[in-house]
């Protein structure tokens, strides 16, 4: 499971490198069981952990809050 988070966080931030926007949909996988696999194009021997959408936003979000450096720890 570890290995699909670590490859799902970096579809993500290649989506947003490229100027598109992603959601990570975890809820969804009840809805892909064995019997609709093959609608999906999923093979069977595949199950479903998680799921992304990657788009294009309507909007951009103007109110993006600004990562706040002063209040952050560094370790060295």
């Amino acid at each position: 499971n570890e290995d699909c988070c670590f490859a799902i966080e970096n579809m993500v931030l290649m989506a947003e490198s490229l100027g598109l926007s992603s959601c990570i949909i975890r809820d969804i996988c009840w809805a892909i069981d064995k019997s609709n696999q093959e609608r999906f194009g999923i093979p069977k021997e595949y199950s479903c952990f998680m799921s992304i959408s990657i788009g294009y936003a309507s909007a951009k979000n103007k109110n993006k809050k600004q990562l706040d450096y002063s209040k952050v720890n560094y370790l060295k």
